[in-house]
């Protein structure tokens, strides 16, 4: 899994030719978040995010790290 970024601690990283929509992992320890990227003519319209399965949100703190990094 190719990594992308790493910020604050928290690991950004994705999986080569896996499903829609666009989304990046974010993860932090034992902690993952998932954010879809969702695109609207051509630009980036929402991000929105969701629980990896079986494993728990990243700590508040660092979600709202991570969510920052990846709207910005």
């Amino acid at each position: 899994m190719p990594k992308l970024y790493e910020y604050l601690g928290i690991t950004f990283y994705f999986y080569a030719n896996d499903h829609l929509p666009i989304h990046v992992h974010a993860s932090y320890g034992e902690y993952e978040t998932i954010f879809e990227l969702i695109f609207k003519d051509d630009a980036l319209a929402e991000v929105r995010k969701r629980k990896s399965a079986g494993i728990e949100h990243l700590p508040k703190a660092k979600l709202k790290d991570a969510q920052a990094f990846v709207e910005a």
